[in-house]
């Protein structure tokens, strides 16, 4: 990716030597008596190191937040694979065990109620399935998002403090609206099936 010119666009020929805190922006000398009056600002060069380093930690909690969620992922796939399929062969086999002793007028019934946990548990399957797939997106992002702020952060020890400054604000920005979102986990109990044989 080509580097962003120094230069303001606003005051020509103005180097970007600064940072303004305020605004979270690099910015010219010009620029702190016009656009930036009042605002706290400092050399790039001075405040680099500290925002890589924040950089670094809002990637390590997200990846935290990741691995939890990779956690959820692998139990939700752990319900759907396994629990659940065993679960519709567990009742399944119970009605089954349960209408052949009964009169042939009532094995109409039993397969009806054998349907109704198949598609009880295909109901499940679905949500499970749904919420895994949601994770999935989310720590897929997340890595990403990840990647993107260690190799930015990563260029202010080869001294493009400039590329880290002005990707700062906006990759940080991600970064946190992972940290903030709420990441809902329902573990339906796959063995938990309600079947009235009344």
């Amino acid at each position: 990716m080509p580097k962003q010119k120094r230069v303001c666009k606003k005051h020509k020929d103005q180097k970007l030597q600064l940072y303004c805190i305020t605004c979270q922006t690099p910015i010219c000398s010009d620029g702190t008596v016009k656009d930036h009056q009042d605002h706290d600002y400092d050399l790039l060069t001075e405040v680099v190191d500290t925002h890589a380093t924040k950089l670094v930690r809002h990637a390590d909690d997200v990846e935290e937040l990741q691995r939890t969620l990779e956690h959820h992922i692998a139990r939700l796939k752990q319900l759907e694979d396994v629990e659940l399929p065993g679960t519709v062969m567990a009742q399944t086999s119970q009605i089954s065990s349960h209408f052949t002793t009964l009169i042939n007028a009532l094995r109409e019934r039993d397969a009806e109620l054998t349907r109704e946990v198949e598609e009880t548990c295909a109901r499940k399957g679905n949500m499970l399935a749904e919420q895994r797939e949601t994770l999935a997106n989310a720590v897929a992002s997340m890595s990403s998002g990840i990647e993107h702020a260690r190799r930015t952060a990563q260029l202010a020890d080869s001294g493009d403090v400039f590329e880290v400054m002005q990707s700062y604000k906006h990759i940080v920005g991600g970064l946190c609206a992972f940290k903030d979102n709420y990441y809902q986990v329902l573990f339906d109990d796959p063995t938990h099936v309600h079947i009235n044989t009344s």
